[in-house]
């Protein structure tokens, strides 16, 4: 078995995720501790953060689903960690690692109530992932770290649920 400690006092079951055992405000404090980059940034730069602005950068051109697949696409790190990619490639654990997480996104996407991302949608965050992550490590001055994080994150997510659930049956047109 491999269980990580989640939410304080819970083991998490990495091989086999439950949707039950899903908690949006422990993944949201856990996203806005973990530094992106290893932390070799000039400023740092929380996983919860990088989220969020890969949301904001999906608001204006794409759905609702791209925006909440955008602010959650990394969030399986609250249970995984951030290991960056070189690492990933030098250890090989790419595939393990991506399907571990892949897992974990599952669930949450079913402890949420709302239907996975369809590969197109997912093929358009990885575009805007890529973007964000070169504005990242070139230190955009446009990008302003911000401590909040952790409740911009939680409220982002319930609002982006909500409003999914609403259009869904009709009533956010």
């Amino acid at each position: 078995m491999a269980k990580v400690l989640f939410a304080g006092d819970k083991l998490f079951d990495l091989e086999y995720p439950d949707p039950a055992m899903i908690n949006m405000d422990a993944i949201a404090l856990s996203l806005s501790r973990i530094v992106r980059f290893s932390g070799q940034t000039k400023f740092a730069i929380s996983v919860a953060q990088h989220c969020i602005w890969c949301m904001k950068s999906a608001m204006v051109p794409y759905c609702l689903h791209t925006q909440l697949y955008a602010l959650l696409h990394d969030a399986p790190e609250a249970f995984t960690g951030d290991i960056t990619s070189p690492v990933q490639r030098m250890l090989w654990i790419s595939c393990p690692l991506r399907w571990i997480q892949e897992d974990i996104l599952k669930a949450i996407y079913q402890h949420l109530g709302v239907a996975l991302p369809s590969p197109a949608i997912m093929n358009r965050v990885d575009e805007i992932d890529r973007d964000q992550c070169e504005k990242e490590m070139l230190c955009d001055p446009l990008l302003v770290w911000s401590d909040d994080s952790e409740v911009k994150y939680k409220s982002y997510v319930a609002d982006l649920v909500k409003r999914i659930r609403e259009q869904a049956h009709g009533e956010g047109e």
